[in-house]
């Protein structure tokens, strides 16, 4: 159960549409099936807390984010889980042990920011400019603070990009960011354009197109290690050859 509270959460926040109000539904699903478990009983372990208990618990600091995303009333909805939850957090021995919730909600925010959630589809500056792909100006720019610790990046360009994984072969509408992690990131709007399902547990995506089964799988640890030394490989050349624009540019002044 715990699984699919933190499954139809994420999802609460970090999707819109038919998807997050399929997310709310499952969650709320969630928490009445624990309410008809809990019974009239203060905890889940009876009089005293209980495995369940601690367990489920840390989920309720979620909450504040959940409903404000998710346009959610979580107490409205299950007043009898919100009782337990706050009881729980009455013993001093828990409250300490959990984060605050409205750093929990601050932490959110900063993940849609950081991501810039819908979780959108991403293409790397650098691979666009290298294969000379035409770009069409952002229809809603925004800014955002990337992973690659360059601070704070203003998106405003798009790029349709045309890709194969093995024999799948599609086109997206990707924005453009500087990167080296990748050269494309798939987010929420390809997931749900082809209605693509993952396994949590395998890691793979499978959807139909074309009416053909596609599945995506990970890339094996030996792809991974080479697929890093090629990064590291890049990297390096081009370090190098900045140090040599560099020298150039010394020796003319010296």
């Amino acid at each position: 159960m715990a699984d699919e509270i933190y499954d139809s959460g994420r999802r609460v926040w970090t999707s819109k549409g038919e998807e997050q109000e399929a997310a709310k539904k499952e969650f709320i699903d969630c928490l009445k099936l624990l309410e008809q478990e809990l019974g009239d009983k203060p905890y889940f372990g009876g009089d005293n807390l209980g495995y369940v208990d601690v367990a489920l618990v840390p989920f309720y600091t979620w909450f504040e984010a959940y409903e404000k995303f998710g346009n959610l009333n979580i107490e409205a909805e299950c007043p009898k889980f919100i009782a337990w939850a706050k009881r729980c957090l009455q013993k001093e021995s828990v409250s300490k042990s959990l984060p605050d919730q409205h750093k929990v909600y601050d932490f959110v925010v900063q993940m849609r920011k950081k991501f810039g959630i819908d979780v959108t589809n991403v293409a790397s500056t650098t691979m666009v400019e290298k294969l000379n792909l035409p770009t069409v100006r952002h229809p809603r720019p925004y800014k955002l603070q990337w992973s690659n610790e360059c601070g704070e990046i203003k998106v405003d360009k798009q790029v349709l990009v045309s890709f194969s994984i093995g024999k799948y072969c599609d086109e997206i509408l990707c924005n453009v960011v500087p990167m080296h992690d990748g050269h494309i990131l798939l987010g929420k709007p390809w997931e749900l354009d082809r209605k693509a399902k993952k396994n949590r547990f395998t890691n793979r995506y499978s959807f139909v197109m074309n009416n053909k089964p596609v599945t995506l799988v990970p890339l094996t640890p030996e792809q991974i290690y080479e697929d890093q030394l090629n990064i590291k490989e890049e990297k390096d050349k081009r370090e190098t050859a900045v140090f040599a624009v560099a020298a150039v540019v010394d020796s003319m002044w010296s």
